[in-house]
């Protein structure tokens, strides 16, 4: 996804990898086939397989992870609020409205009199 964002091809390429691994059983874990599935997104499947090979953007990988996992991301969808709050997994409106006036009320100045 990381490289497919510098394309701005990042939806096209995750629902290329969506409907390879779910509607037709490929190994998404195979660079080979990653690349061949990036190709039919629009991206050059050399490049890519040269970037999927390659060590390029791991550190920052491994650092947003790290963030994620801080932010109590473990579940998918995650919601990361004012790089702040994280809500994991399937949840109501009612929390996710919740979790908005909450971060809301970070930003809003408190007045005192």
């Amino acid at each position: 996804m990381r490289h497919a964002a510098e394309y701005g091809l990042q939806t096209p390429v995750i629902s290329a990898v969506f409907d390879a691994y779910f509607l037709d059983g490929r190994d998404i874990g195979e660079p080979e086939i990653l690349a061949d599935i990036a190709e039919t997104a629009g991206m050059d499947r050399e490049a890519t397989l040269r970037f999927l090979l390659s060590d390029a953007d791991t550190e920052t990988i491994l650092a947003e992870d790290e963030l994620a996992r801080q932010l109590g991301v473990n579940g998918v969808p995650c919601f990361i609020i004012n790089r702040k709050y994280a809500v994991s997994g399937a949840q109501s409106p009612e929390v996710l409205v919740q979790v908005f006036d909450l971060a809301n009320q970070d930003e809003t100045p408190v007045h005192s009199d």
